[in-house]
């Protein structure tokens, strides 16, 4: 799958945004955090990758497995930053907030989201799905500004625009998904 000059200049100009957006957030970046998002994005590029090579004819199935192995290595990493006792107060701490939260990300972000997204993947080109990531910040951005009542700057949504028409610039010229009856995406 080769990116065409207008998929090309959609991802640079959502990337701009994208840069725009952090800058505008004030610049309150650590270095390792930096490196640690990079890492992340590049992580989940790989992923969406696998998925589409493996070719599993069952998405969910596959992401239901694959989030067995995670917890317990990153329980032991905890401990070793963190230490024992650290990672013991947390889970004897854990509140009706906590666990909702804990709730949401499995359930609703991890089975629901990354289901639909895997089950993209399998049926439309890379080059079709993954620049719909871009919206992360994006929404992000929106939630904050929605459900914590933080403020966004006109820069911020200047960027989170930009973003946007780099995205319409990458799908721009196909079937889109918002045409595609939803009974192909489930």
């Amino acid at each position: 799958e080769r990116p065409t000059r207008r998929q090309l200049a959609g991802v640079l100009l959502g990337s701009a945004g994208i840069g725009m957006i952090a800058i505008a957030g004030g610049g309150h970046t650590t270095a390792i955090g930096f490196a640690l998002t990079l890492f992340a994005a590049a992580s989940w590029a790989v992923a969406n990758v696998v998925v589409r090579v493996s070719g599993e004819t069952r998405p969910l199935s596959l992401l239901v497995w694959s989030s067995l192995v995670p917890p317990l290595p990153l329980l032991g990493l905890a401990a070793v930053v963190d230490g024992p006792e650290m990672v013991r107060d947390s889970l004897a701490g854990l509140s009706w907030r906590g666990l909702a939260a804990l709730g949401y990300v499995a359930y609703v972000s991890t089975l629901v989201g990354f289901g639909i997204w895997n089950r993209l993947i399998g049926h439309y080109s890379l080059s079709r799905v993954a620049p719909f990531s871009l919206l992360v910040p994006v929404f992000g951005l929106a939630a904050s500004w929605l459900f914590l009542d933080e403020r966004m700057t006109r820069g911020e949504a200047l960027a989170a625009l930009i973003v946007v028409a780099g995205l319409a610039l990458v799908v721009g010229g196909t079937r889109s998904l918002a045409a595609t009856p939803v009974e192909e995406l489930l």
